[in-house]
């Protein structure tokens, strides 16, 4: 049987104590990045494959920025660890 130890799942770790800060800006950052791909004349062409790297790019910028949000902004201060609900 594998052992669950801390330094196996630290990724999981981040994801799960980010988890509200994602579900309050998954949205905001989601929209942007869609913003910024449909700028792009390159996925403007509509292929299967174009589409599934936009949806990567998008959905990844809904998880990955809230993470570094708050691991790098909300949670620096004491004001907006109480602003968002982190303390």
């Amino acid at each position: 049987m594998e052992k669950w130890n801390h330094k196996s799942n630290e990724w999981l770790m981040v994801v799960s104590s980010s988890s509200y800060i994602i579900y309050l800006f998954h949205t905001t950052f989601e929209g942007f990045a869609k913003a910024v791909v449909h700028k792009i004349p390159f996925f403007a062409d509509g292929h299967d494959v174009l589409f599934i790297i936009n949806a990567f790019v998008v959905v990844g910028c809904g998880v990955v920025c809230p993470i570094i949000l708050h691991r790098y902004v909300l949670n620096k201060t004491h004001f907006t660890k109480v602003l968002f609900g982190l303390k």
